[in-house]
């Protein structure tokens, strides 16, 4: 049944909407309908799927304006090269999984992210300054619920837009830095 599904999807060249959110899927996430050139929005939110986030096995960018993989079972690092597989992102939510590691440098470089949500994770190390200062069009970020350290909160700065910060449960300790003085919240 996968194969008919998969095989009649490609052949619908017009189609930019998937959402197939709160079924009972379950198995890898499928690279082929992540990384299909056709579709602008994807959401697999709430479903059975685990393993790695799938690579581009064609090195091929997708063009993805949203994409929500939220509330699966995906564990593994997230992708280094986010930027160079989906430069058109705009949403995306990994959130309510099992990602562990750091977050890549590179998630700085998705210059048109407005939201990003990467909560209740096991992510850690610290917020990299490439998210957190370089980062003009973020309006939201929500990093709740993972396992991110620092002796005080970091210094969020050139983060003109962000109108929705959620920092809770992360274990910073210290006092809280002025940066956030200067946030549009």
């Amino acid at each position: 049944m996968v194969g008919w599904f998969q095989a009649s999807f490609l052949v619908k060249k017009n189609i930019k909407v998937v959402s197939l959110a709160y079924n009972a899927l379950q198995g890898a996430l499928p690279s082929w309908l992540i990384y299909n050139t056709t579709l602008d929005l994807l959401s697999l939110r709430g479903n059975s799927f685990s393993g790695g986030f799938p690579l581009s096995s064609r090195l091929a960018t997708s063009m993805l304006i949203m994409l929500d993989i939220s509330d699966n079972r995906l564990y593994g690092q997230l992708p280094a090269t986010i930027h160079q597989l989906f430069p058109d992102l705009n949403y995306l939510n990994t959130s309510f999984n099992l990602f562990k590691g750091d977050i890549p440098s590179s998630y700085g470089n998705l210059t048109k992210l407005e939201v990003l949500d990467l909560s209740n994770n096991f992510l850690q190390g610290i917020i990299p300054a490439s998210l957190r200062q370089n980062h003009t069009s973020l309006a939201q970020l929500v990093l709740s619920g993972n396992h991110f350290h620092g002796r005080t909160m970091p210094l969020f700065s050139n983060m003109s837009n962000l109108a929705y910060l959620h920092l809770q449960n992360l274990g910073f300790s210290g006092s809280i830095t002025h940066s956030l003085m200067n946030l549009p919240i």
